[in-house]
């Protein structure tokens, strides 16, 4: 009985049961600097708060909203968090899913979290986040002009 038990706990860690890293918000956390009028929460790493205040929360919003708008899906913001330049190597941005998270270094700011934003809507509006980025609309979204 006791087998039993233990191969269904480690079935369910597996497959993404009781126990996963979403506890931990993929070890980033859930606390935020800004929640902005669209719902999108926005923290930056503590070295570059304490350095560089960060003017950009409108920005993103509208950002957000025009991903949104270019690739025909509608969903309630992620929360971002900007890292150091390098915390990220070798990419300029992340997309963890369930809990949505999008991670994006300082320095490619406003490009990675459009690209970001492209893997978050396809995986919320179809269930495929396209890793491979066969979508199109990772360069018809990503480099759209506000």
């Amino acid at each position: 009985m006791r087998t039993i038990a233990l191969l269904t706990i480690l079935l369910l860690v597996g497959c993404g049961g009781s126990v996963d890293e979403s506890d931990n918000n993929h070890g980033y956390g859930y606390s935020y600097d800004f929640r902005g009028d669209s719902g999108l929460a926005l923290r930056y790493s503590p070295s570059l708060l304490a350095e560089k205040p960060f003017p950009w929360m409108t920005l993103l919003e509208k950002e957000y909203l025009n991903v949104q708008e270019c690739v025909g899906i509608s969903a309630p913001p992620p929360m971002v968090i900007v890292v150091n330049d390098g915390d990220l190597k070798p990419y300029g941005g992340l997309y963890y899913p369930d809990p949505d998270l999008i991670v994006v270094e300082h320095s490619s700011l406003q490009l990675a979290f459009k690209h970001e934003v492209v893997h978050y809507l396809l995986h919320y509006g179809t269930g495929n986040l396209d890793p491979a980025h066969n979508s199109e609309l990772f360069v018809r979204c990503s480099f759209a002009h506000p």
